[in-house]
């Protein structure tokens, strides 16, 4: 069965769920590996640990990229271990139109050209 290429902007819809930090609060940082590897979750760190005003909180399926790192595809799906971990404001979220694509479709496929 073959599917068509769409464009990554017809599938995805860019959300902001950015929060204030809170210094008495343990967040789990998540990150993205180089070349297109995906999402890893990181260490987690109380709030008075750090100095970003605000982080941003993932979700399981989303679609993220480091704005620092995207020349060398530092993008991914969020897995379910990441469900709930935070990111620093260079990270860019989007989440998925299921109606179009399946999240694991994406997952396995998107490739770095």
């Amino acid at each position: 069965m073959s599917f068509p290429d769409v464009a990554l902007g017809a599938i995805l819809r860019r959300v902001e769920r950015f929060e204030a930090r809170d210094d008495l609060v343990e967040y789990t940082f998540a990150g993205t590996y180089s070349f297109g590897r995906g999402i890893f979750v990181g260490e987690r760190k109380l709030g008075a640990a750090f100095r970003l005003p605000k982080i941003q909180r993932l979700l399981t399926d989303d679609f993220v990229y480091c704005k620092i790192m995207a020349w060398e595809g530092a993008f991914g799906v969020v897995q379910s271990e990441a469900n709930d971990c935070v990111v620093s404001a260079a990270f860019v979220v989007y989440q998925i139109d299921r109606a179009r694509v399946d999240p694991r479709y994406l997952r396995a496929r998107v490739t770095i050209t």
